[in-house]
Parts: structure tokens; sequence; C-alpha cells
């Protein structure tokens, strides 16, 4: 099996949107489009956002 990490970007978003996960993994991760919106609202672990303190 060949895994990848590569940044997600404007070039590559919808190729991320599209990939498939199986049944059995479900319940274990969200969609790739609901991670990528999660992303723009929600700070990197560790650092703070005006966003939070309101």
């Amino acid at each position: 099996m060949d895994i990848r990490l590569i940044e997600v970007t404007k070039d590559n978003w919808l190729e991320v949107i599209y990939l498939v996960i199986t049944k059995e993994q479900e319940d274990y991760v969200t969609l790739n489009s609901e991670s990528i919106a999660e992303s723009h609202f929600y700070p990197p672990i560790g650092q703070s956002s005006d966003l939070l303190r309101r």
C-alpha cells in the first residue's frame, strides 16, 4: 500500500474531496470536504484565534 501526505491546494482540493472511504472507516474519519471546511475556521493546534475568543 502506498500512502502519501500532500498539501491540499487550490489545484488538488477537488481530488481530495472525491477520495472514497470504506464503510468500515465511516465511524472513524469525517468526509474530506468537512475537514477542509473546518481547516478554514479553526487554527492549527497550539495557536489561538480571534474567532474562538468571540
